[in-house]
């Protein structure tokens, strides 16, 4: 199940009453945080049909009270947002914008796509998953929020695609 082109503030699928996602400025500007500004929004939905569980991917850094980039896990029984393991997805070190655009879930693998070239660089101490670049796969294994958040990020052979992906299957 895909949903594309919804903003914030409508009402996503499913138990989901609203999604309350936010952008810190100064992460998505690569020159100062006056002069350039990507509104948070959600583009993209995928739902785990063994959990019933929901992925959400975008532009945003922060999603309920979780900080995540771009990209982000609720889930429906604990009615609960989670991050994925290294905050998300970005376009360089300095959290230059970058986006989620597409998702498919294929067994214990979340593929995703869109513009971004490597994982945060928040988590404390963690390098990031480089060579990314534009598409990705996550190991979400059963798909519980444990499974989920410990999960890995693996670029696809030859490191990627030179520009952005805004559909998958």
């Amino acid at each position: 199940v895909f949903a594309t082109g919804f903003q914030q503030s409508c009402s996503p699928i499913e138990s989901i009453e609203s999604i309350l996602a936010s952008a810190d400025p100064s992460s998505y500007d690569h020159v100062n945080a006056g002069d350039y500004y990507v509104p948070p929004s959600v583009i993209v939905v995928a739902i785990d049909q063994r959990t019933g569980n929901v992925f959400v991917g975008g532009h945003f850094s922060t999603i309920g009270n979780v900080t995540a980039y771009n990209i982000a896990f609720y889930d429906k029984g604990a009615d609960q947002w989670y991050r994925l393991r290294d905050r998300g997805l970005v376009n360089d070190a300095n959290q230059y914008p970058g986006h989620v655009g597409a998702l498919a879930i294929k067994g214990n693998y979340l593929f995703v796509g869109g513009n971004f070239s490597q994982t945060s660089t928040e988590t404390l101490g963690s390098q990031p998953v480089t060579n990314l670049n534009n598409i990705a796969k996550y190991n979400i294994g059963a798909g519980t929020p444990e499974d989920v958040q410990r999960g890995t990020w693996s670029p696809l052979s030859d490191d990627g695609l030179s520009d952005t992906v805004n559909a998958l299957v």
